[in-house]
């Protein structure tokens, strides 16, 4: 078979702890912190899940990512320094419901300094004020060009495009709520 076989938490988990120890020694001093994210720090991965780690650095020059297949899993690394990842923890866009929950799962691997505690704690004390201006912005920047696309639809034609548009309308709403 070609692509992800079965694997279970406890072998996720000891990938990538084997993932960790390898950024360590490469990188050593560098690495301020390491946890999983996903549906592997939330346990709810599946046979079929990928491993993902984020590496917090203290100097970086810009961020970036591994991602691989070893035969039958796969995996990504995340690397950033600790600045641009608190900045991406407090910003809130408008697929923040999709991109944030990571913030709050992350599961250290390797964490001396209690960084990640330290980052949900940042992610979850964001001003109501910024929910505010992305839900307004969401429903400006998108909602309301949606809307324009199914009238000219209704007028003009096709309708090839109604089941995308209607996925995209379905999903922003979801975002906004």
């Amino acid at each position: 078979m070609i692509g992800p076989r079965k694997k279970t938490s406890n072998e996720r988990m000891q990938i990538a702890h084997s993932i960790a120890q390898q950024v360590i020694a490469k990188y050593g001093g560098n690495v301020r912190a390491i946890g999983i994210y996903g549906s592997l720090a939330r346990k709810s991965d599946g046979p079929f899940s990928d491993i993902e780690l984020k590496c917090v650095c203290h100097q970086l020059e810009h961020s970036y990512s591994y991602e691989w297949t070893a035969g039958d899993w796969k995996a990504e690394v995340n690397f950033d320094q600790a600045e641009v990842i608190i900045e991406e923890a407090i910003t809130v866009e408008e697929d923040w419901p999709l991109t944030n929950g990571k913030f709050f799962d992350l599961q250290p691997l390797y964490d001396p300094t209690g960084f990640f505690l330290e980052l949900k704690d940042k992610a979850a004390i964001v001003e109501n004020a910024r929910f505010k201006e992305a839900i307004c912005k969401t429903i400006v920047d998108e909602m309301y060009e949606y809307m324009g696309k199914l009238r000219n639809i209704a007028v003009q034609g096709p309708t090839t495009f109604l089941p995308i548009l209607a996925m995209k309308i379905a999903m922003t709403g979801a975002m906004i709520v």
